[in-house]
């Protein structure tokens, strides 16, 4: 997209300490790695942007930094809280913290809700620097399952910011690059070996108008920033749904007008649908294997109870039928309903 009239400089204001041009900020989770060791080995030593990267790692350490070093010309290093962003270099989110960007230029790490069992979870990333940024910001989504960073590249494309998708054709997992496209007027779409040159060009552009930020998006950074959402804050942006958090089994509030749908509880965990549905569905097979377990010990305790009681046909009738429930289980929980 082209600078037109009234179009800012490449600069947005940082801290007092100069100025910031603009950020790239990558989200992957399962088969982001290629793209991104591709990526990196294409990049310029000269980049005239930082780049921000989280990566689905959950609570495990990542020696990421060390790889993507070792592939390009940029340095690389799990990010520190409160450190100064810093162009042509790369910052990791590290374990178990969400990445965000501050209005001031700089990262912040907290220990902030899960979003979509994840931690560090992209949405929160892209949402930060959509609410900091504004157009400064450039999105980028990989390959991975479900549809984490969708609701934050919806909020980098309202503030007036940039979205580049993984061509799903090319992606491992093609989920969320796939539920990008549906639901994101996505600017570029690359294939892997291309995204490098897209996102060089990108930061020759002159910045275009910032625009408002959705006010659900304000309230949800909020949230992930550590501070939980009121159920009155949930009420102004959503309505109560029917279902409980997997994290807290407290209420989840729906997201009013959030495409894919999103859900959201009070204590700040968030999930999108598709994430929910996975979720529930895990759990579903958990309890029926649990089930089963206890119906087959349940028999086997009855049959021992019969081998020296007078009710001995009883204790085994009672057992058969155990084990006959244990079966129907079984049966259900193979075929993953």
């Amino acid at each position: 997209m082209n600078a037109g009239r009234g179009a800012l400089p490449n600069r947005i204001p940082g801290d007092g300490e100069g100025m910031v041009g603009k950020v790239i900020l990558i989200g992957g989770s399962l088969g982001a790695m290629p793209p991104l060791r591709m990526l990196v080995a294409a990049l310029p030593s000269s980049l005239a942007a930082p780049i921000v990267i989280v990566r689905h790692i959950g609570a495990h350490r990542s020696a990421l930094p060390e790889i993507l070093e070792s592939l390009g010309p940029l340095p690389a290093k799990h990010a520190e809280d409160g450190e100064k962003l810093v162009a042509g270099t790369i910052y990791v989110a590290p374990s178990d913290r969400h990445l965000l960007v501050t209005p001031a230029a700089k990262l912040q790490l907290t220990h902030g809700p899960k979003e979509n069992f994840a931690r560090p979870a992209i949405d929160p990333l892209f949402r930060s620097a959509a609410l900091a940024l504004g157009p400064a910001a450039i999105g980028v989504l990989l390959s991975g399952r479900f549809d984490d960073g969708v609701a934050g590249l919806q909020a980098v494309k309202a503030a007036g910011g940039t979205v580049v998708v993984q061509d799903p054709a090319t992606a491992e997992e093609p989920d969320m690059p796939q539920s990008a496209l549906r639901h994101v007027a996505v600017d570029h779409i690359a294939a892997p070996d291309g995204l490098a040159g897209i996102l060089v060009s990108l930061l020759e552009r002159a910045l275009g108008p910032r625009r408002p930020a959705p006010p659900d998006a304000c309230m949800e950074h909020e949230a992930s920033n550590g501070g939980p959402g009121s159920i009155e804050r949930l009420e102004s942006i959503g309505r109560l749904s029917p279902f409980t958090c997997p994290d807290c089994g407290g209420s989840l509030w729906r997201i009013s007008g959030a495409e894919p749908a999103r859900y959201r509880c009070h204590t700040g965990h968030a999930y999108s649908s598709m994430v929910l549905e996975n979720g529930q569905r895990e759990s579903f097979e958990h309890a029926l294997r649990s089930a089963m377990r206890a119906l087959q010990q349940r028999e086997r305790l009855l049959l021992e109870r019969a081998s020296d009681s007078p009710r001995g046909g009883v204790l085994v009738e009672a057992a058969a039928r155990c084990a006959s429930l244990a079966e129907k289980l079984r049966i259900v929980a193979e075929e993953r309903l």
